[in-house]
């Protein structure tokens, strides 16, 4: 419907730009044309006759009586004889072939039926072509305007339609695209393909977090469920009440503790409130440090844990933060990686940024997971539990992509030059380092 007013509203504004000039121009040249051969209908009458019909007239009705050329020639020869005679005033005389009945009431009146003869004279018939003109241009702009608006509305109506399917909850609604319309320029096609990816990633979300509220309680559940049946035994009499169970449930609460605080650190990173502090920090530094508060958790698996970069690398960085995303990856790392195998941290600049990578040598990552490596939950052998050696949260990745995003920084995953996984960690470092 805006469309169509629009086109209908520029061609109408195009219509009296252009023709109120030439019908202007039309009445100066009726004014200096002589009395005999000006028209002898004004503007106001022809108007009467075609938006007020003569039926409508009191007491009766008006008529134009046409007259043959060669008649009216005599008819203005004679006028003008007479006009000659009686002083040289000129008698005013109809042209175009018509003449026009008067004493009607608001007379004289003119038939809608009989104005066909009054667009004899020339100065009418240019009149006639002006307004028919626009009156065709008009015409032609509304079933412009129509068939525009219907194939415009056609494929924008179908993306109404998907989105009306989304909002009702049927996340796997689409929109068509033909294989030969796809990566168009056409606007129709963009809107349409954007609406589909749009409707891609909230249906991945939806199922990210399904899959999310379906682990968090598995997590919540192991330790819960351990926790419940050493109190039973206790309360039964079954297992004694000693400082080696209590222990042991000490150990579950502070899985538990542990997964409560992940949790929250990743709700807190998604609403963007994830508080830091940066400070100066020399990443070679704090490299050295997080490697020999792990050397002991290495040594008891039977892996090497060894540090490169001498090097002082300066960025502005949190260091509590960033020392849990060395943990995590160190954790990490040291976990996968078989007795003999080797872990290696290393810091160094590379142009703009201040790099951290950790490698080992385990069985890597399987190819395609490089970026799911960091979703939630995510294990790469379902099959491995949580509490097993191999096992985990499933949240040290994702806790260690979002503080490092946080901090302006990026992180991604590989294979490392022995085979197995690498983890790299570019921060901007100082200006003045």
């Amino acid at each position: 419907m805006k469309l169509i007013l629009a086109l209908v509203s520029v061609t109408f504004m195009t219509m009296l730009l252009m023709g109120v000039p030439q019908l202007r121009a039309i009445a100066r040249d009726n004014q200096d044309l002589p009395a005999t051969l000006r028209s002898a209908l004004s503007a106001r009458q022809v108007g009467r006759a075609i938006f007020f019909p003569p039926h409508a007239a009191h007491g009766g009705f008006g008529a134009i009586v046409t007259v043959s050329p060669w008649q009216l020639q005599q008819e203005r020869a004679q006028l003008q004889a007479q006009g000659a005679g009686s002083g040289g005033a000129e008698a005013p005389v109809p042209s175009g072939g018509a003449v026009v009945a008067n004493g009607l009431e608001g007379g004289p009146w003119v038939a809608l039926g009989d104005l066909g003869a009054y667009l004899r004279g020339s100065i009418e018939e240019r009149a006639a072509t002006v307004v028919g003109s626009a009156a065709l241009a008009l015409a032609f702009a509304v079933g412009l305007a129509l068939l525009l608006a219907r194939v415009i509305a056609k494929p924008i109506q179908r993306v109404a339609v998907a989105a009306n399917s989304v909002a009702a909850g049927d996340l796997t609604a689409r929109v068509s695209v033909a294989p030969g319309h796809r990566g168009s320029k056409d606007e129709t096609v963009r809107l349409a393909e954007s609406f589909n990816v749009m409707a891609d990633n909230l249906e991945r979300l939806e199922r990210q977090r399904r899959d999310m509220v379906a682990d968090v309680a598995h997590e919540l559940r192991t330790p819960l469920t351990v926790l419940r049946g050493r109190m039973e035994a206790m309360e039964d009499g079954v297992v004694p009440l000693t400082l080696e169970e209590i222990g042991d449930m000490h150990s579950q609460v502070l899985v538990l503790t542990r997964l409560v605080e992940d949790l929250r650190v990743l709700s807190l990173a998604d609403a963007g409130r994830l508080n830091l502090s940066p400070q100066d920090l020399d990443l070679a530094e704090m490299a050295r440090s997080a490697a020999t508060a792990h050397r002991d958790l290495a040594a008891n698996k039977g892996v090497e844990l060894i540090t490169v970069g001498e090097d002082p690398v300066h960025a502005q960085l949190d260091p509590e933060r960033m020392l849990q995303v060395l943990g995590n990856l160190l954790d990490n790392a040291v976990r996968h990686t078989p007795a003999g195998g080797r872990v290696t941290l290393s810091a160094r600049r590379e142009g703009g940024e201040a790099v951290l990578e950790v490698a080992d040598t385990g069985p890597g990552i399987p190819e395609g997971a490089e970026e799911r490596v960091f979703e939630r939950f995510y294990r790469a052998d379902e099959s491995r539990s949580r509490g097993a050696e191999t096992g985990g949260s499933g949240l040290g990745l994702a806790i260690v992509k979002a503080i490092v995003e946080a901090h302006g920084g990026s992180v991604s995953a590989g294979r490392a030059d022995g085979g197995g996984a690498s983890f790299r960690v570019a921060v901007p470092a100082k200006a003045d380092d």
